[in-house]
């Protein structure tokens, strides 16, 4: 059976502050992993669709196009 919504339990997140020693003020980056990692994997999709290897982005249709 695929696994469902409920079938997650429940999660009890936490947010714990550690400043950056690096940075000035002791910020940190937030969020950027899913705008990294999402444009890779549709390029991966794609590339395991139309049997070719992806070797730049952005994939705009004309792209995609040449790529069949």
């Amino acid at each position: 059976a695929v696994p469902l919504a409920a079938d997650v339990p429940d999660i009890d997140a936490r947010f714990v502050e550690v400043p950056s020693k690096t940075t000035p003020g002791g910020w940190k980056g937030m969020a950027e992993g899913p705008f990294i990692v999402a444009p890779a994997a549709i390029a991966n999709a794609v590339s395991d669709a139309v049997g070719q290897r992806i070797e730049e982005l952005p994939l705009t249709p004309a792209r995609v196009k040449d790529l069949l």
